[in-house]
């Protein structure tokens, strides 16, 4: 992405890469209901077509036209995190790895272009028990030159999410023995042979695709017996920050998170937590959070939904909205009245 400003005002857009590319996982990962060996994913291939302005945005090619081609090929693995120094219990994830590449950009002079990254996603989950989340970490890192980008999410369920493995969707029905979406964007789900499947469907704010268009959407899952997860380093701490808790100096990088909340004064002396960092902070500040409730953040859910994937639904409540700019990345947290962090959000 270019800018950093990008990447805020596309940070949904972010949800939406990660989703419609790992959604097809944890079908694998739920148990089956028959005798059969248990299978997970192992590897996803297919392409996207970049048909809303975001969905390019996102990927750094705002200043290209819509259409753009992105062609995925990316190995998957469940994943644990089993020397967290502070964590309850291990948090357990899926962790996907790749080379996308996005052909057929054009820019308003009709001009061609192309782009090859390496794509790399880890979402992690930390179990107070089988069923209640307690915390999550998304981690998305987006390797092409100078469209290279990183998004680091955190949440805390407070109290734990329900999430058991056999929970059963009813946002799909079945159709002549494939699954089809009931609302939100199409989406059809085909088994096919060889243990694979296929996922066809449209991204959410493209609305002039149907079922009868050219689907955006069109991936292929592998299915192989599951293996033992892999284990990865700890999830980033969030923790306090040096310096000056506030500057004089409005930060501007996570202007378009800070609209999801109803925010109220001004503070000076609210503690502010990110992950460690060795820039240099260029503003700081803090605000009171006048309301929160009401701002409900699924981001495409219903893809999730399509392939079984544990997926992330919470209302981000907190009393305090803190965000930090540094020279290269901004970083903002959602604060409880107990100091807890709700939400984390650090972009570069």
């Amino acid at each position: 992405m270019g800018t950093t400003e990008g990447q805020t005002a596309s940070i949904v857009e972010w949800a939406v890469l990660v989703m419609v590319v790992a959604a097809t996982i944890a079908i694998g990962l739920q148990p089956d209901p028959d005798p059969a060996p248990e299978l997970e994913v192992s590897h996803i291939s297919g392409t996207i077509i970049l048909s809303t302005r975001a969905s390019m945005d996102v990927l750094g090619l705002g200043e290209f036209n819509r259409e753009a081609l992105a062609t995925i090929n990316m190995s998957s693995h469940s994943v644990i995190s089993a020397e967290c120094t502070y964590c309850q219990s291990s948090p357990i994830g899926i962790h996907l790895n790749g080379i996308v590449v996005i052909s057929d950009i054009f820019n308003d002079n009709d001009q061609q272009g192309k782009v090859t990254g390496e794509l790399s996603i880890t979402h992690l989950m930390e179990y107070q028990d089988s069923a209640l989340v307690s915390r999550e970490w998304l981690s998305i890192d987006w390797d092409a030159g100078t469209a290279s980008a990183n998004l680091e999410l955190f949440v805390t369920h407070n109290p734990p999410r329900w999430n058991p493995s056999n929970r059963h969707s009813a946002s799909f029905t079945t159709i002549d023995g494939n699954e089809e979406s009931k609302t939100g964007p199409w989406i059809l789900i085909e088994e096919l042979l060889d243990n694979a499947r296929n996922t066809r469907g449209c991204l959410p704010d493209n609305f002039f695709c149907n079922e009868n268009t050219r689907p955006d959407i069109n991936l292929t899952s592998t299915f192989n017996l599951v293996s033992e997860p892999i284990i990865i380093q700890q999830p980033a701490e969030w923790v306090p920050i040096g310096g000056s808790p506030s500057t004089n100096q409005t930060p501007s990088k996570m202007a378009d998170i800070r609209q999801m909340f109803e925010l109220g004064e001004e503070l000076n002396d609210s503690p502010q937590m990110c992950p460690l960092s060795e820039e240099e902070i260029v503003a700081s500040h803090s605000w009171n959070v006048v309301d929160s409730s009401s701002t409900v953040v699924a981001p495409l859910g219903i893809w999730f939904d399509a392939l079984g994937l544990q997926y992330s639904v919470f209302t981000p409540e907190g009393a305090i909205w803190n965000e930090v700019d540094y020279a290269n990345h901004g970083c903002a947290t959602l604060v409880e009245e107990s100091g807890i962090i709700s939400l984390g959000i650090s972009i570069y």
